[in-house]
């Protein structure tokens, strides 16, 4: 925001440079000396050279500060060994900083974009994905202002040099402006704010160095904690979020340990290796995140059988209808946009939960069922008359009701289950016709493929009055034992509160 404030007053002709002579050596060694102890966590080497500069140098401190700390703090996001290194030295006519890496690089041909405004390398490989790429064009906007130059060399994969050349003396800046007075509220930042955001892009401890411990009130916190610990001294689902941005990490981790038990990590390897090591009931993950990204999650704990039935939601910024579908199509159980209300999204975890549980009980009934015929169909009727959601069974290709609980008769708007057993769907409920629900139905069942859908749209008629809802609901075939389908289970809850809520807000 601050950044966006100095385009604005510089687009503007607002800009209040204080130009004043300064030691600009002592200066950037001190800003620099803000990042050691980060660059020393990130196992980086950091070296500072800066010449002892016999005259002043006339700068603006807190622009000067800007330009030091937005290179220091690129170069740290795209250095992952190696070192980052700092000089400055006194030329005949002028003095020249230099911050060079052994990171990423980037390929020649991006090389002159560096310093547009919102430019971002497409996949570059960073410690994070945030950021709007504005920080290195505002540094060049800064240093012209102070009448100098930048450059920028770089070879993928090898690391970047920028090169920020200043002239001395003070005949080249506006008179009026040397040793002015600032009206303007500064909107410099301190290198500390620079330093914590970089320590927040530092990964999580690994998995064989969590231990319990204890909050600031000395109560056993579930988060980063061994299975063995959990199975000591909690209960409850596990879920694994996995988000690069640490304040966000934080907000989801005090959300939901209240109820579950949880385990954040910052970058998508770890969250599927503690998806599948530790087991988890619920995967929550952002699509945007450096290295394996949302979709890159999915696709992993999709293509392994220990984990390819956990519900995964993703998490983006990127609304709209289109982003939605393309989550949903991938595999996710559910797609949430930033920012979102926590009741939503405990809600959403919560009914997750629910159908994940229930999709293990019905997998395990008809599992029974192949085995031991009537005697399991007894069963699957009981678990399904005490399940908490809607469920029915649909056979045959016309989708005849041959199962329904309570749950289902009074999300239909039904008096009883007579009125539905034995029909058809065209016949019991005739006003899901021209839905897409009857096609989606023969889908299922000429495929053998499962349907997920999210707060879709559904118009029931309800005790005679047309009622319009929103239902997360799954199809999944039922085979024989010759694996052929013969059926349809049905599972769905309503989800009308929520969205009707969201959209209030």
């Amino acid at each position: 925001m601050n950044s966006l404030l100095d385009f604005s007053r510089i687009e503007a002709g607002r800009v209040e440079a204080v130009f004043q002579p300064t030691d600009i050596s002592g200066l950037t060694v001190e800003l620099a000396s803000a990042f050691r102890s980060a660059m020393e966590r990130a196992g980086l080497q950091f070296e500072v050279e800066c010449d002892s500069i016999s005259e002043p140098i006339y700068i603006d401190r807190d622009m000067w500060e800007k330009i030091v700390l937005n290179l220091l703090s690129n170069a740290f996001k795209f250095t992952f060994e190696g070192k980052v290194s700092v000089s400055l030295r006194s030329l005949a006519d002028g003095v020249q900083l230099q911050i060079s890496d052994t990171g990423i690089g980037v390929p020649l041909e991006e090389v002159p974009r560096l310093f547009h405004r919102f430019h971002r390398v497409e996949g570059a490989r960073g410690r994070t994905q945030e950021g709007t790429g504005i920080g290195l064009a505002l540094v060049h906007e800064l240093v012209k202002i102070h009448h100098g130059n930048i450059g920028a060399t770089s070879k993928e994969g090898s690391g970047s040099t920028f090169t920020v050349t200043l002239p001395k003396g003070k005949g080249h800046l506006p008179q009026d402006r040397i040793w002015a007075a600032r009206t303007l509220a500064s909107s410099a930042i301190r290198a500390d704010s620079y330093v914590e955001e970089a320590v927040r892009w530092l990964p999580e401890e690994s998995l064989e160095n969590l231990v319990p411990h204890a909050d600031r009130a000395g109560s056993l916190t579930f988060d980063s904690m061994l299975p063995e610990a959990w199975e000591r001294i909690s209960v409850g689902e596990l879920i694994v979020i996995a988000d690069d941005n640490a304040d966000m990490r934080d907000y989801l981790r005090r959300l939901l340990r209240e109820r579950y038990r949880v385990h954040a990590v910052s970058n998508g390897e770890d969250a599927v290796r503690a998806a599948r090591e530790l087991n988890a009931d619920l995967v929550l993950t952002d699509v945007m995140m450096p290295g394996l990204d949302g979709f890159g999650v999915l696709r992993a704990l999709r293509s392994n059988p220990q984990t390819q039935s956990k519900p995964v939601i993703l998490l983006s910024a990127r609304a709209g209808e289109e982003s939605r579908v393309e989550g949903l199509q991938a595999g996710a159980d559910d797609y949430l946009v930033k920012p979102f209300a926590s009741r939503e999204l405990l809600a959403r975890v919560s009914a997750h939960l629910k159908m994940a549980r229930v999709r293990v009980e019905a997998a395990e009934v008809e599992r029974r069922l192949r085995a031991e015929a009537e005697l399991e169909r007894g069963r699957l009727r009981e678990s399904f008359t005490l399940a908490p959601a809607a469920m029915a069974l649909l056979s045959g290709p016309e989708h005849r009701f041959t199962f329904i609980n309570s749950a289902y008769v009074k999300m239909a708007g039904r008096d009883s289950m007579d009125q539905l057993l034995g029909k058809t769907l065209r016949e019991a409920v005739p006003e899901l016709k021209g839905q897409g629900v009857e096609e989606l139905l023969d889908q299922v069942y000429q495929t053998g493929q499962p349907f997920v859908a999210s707060e879709r749209e559904t118009v029931l008629k309800r005790h005679g009055r047309d009622e319009t809802t929103y239902l997360n609901f799954s199809y999944h075939p039922m085979r024989n034992v010759a694996g052929e389908v013969e059926g349809i289970l049905v599972h769905a809850v309503e989800v009308t509160e929520q969205v009707v809520a969201r959209s209030q807000l």
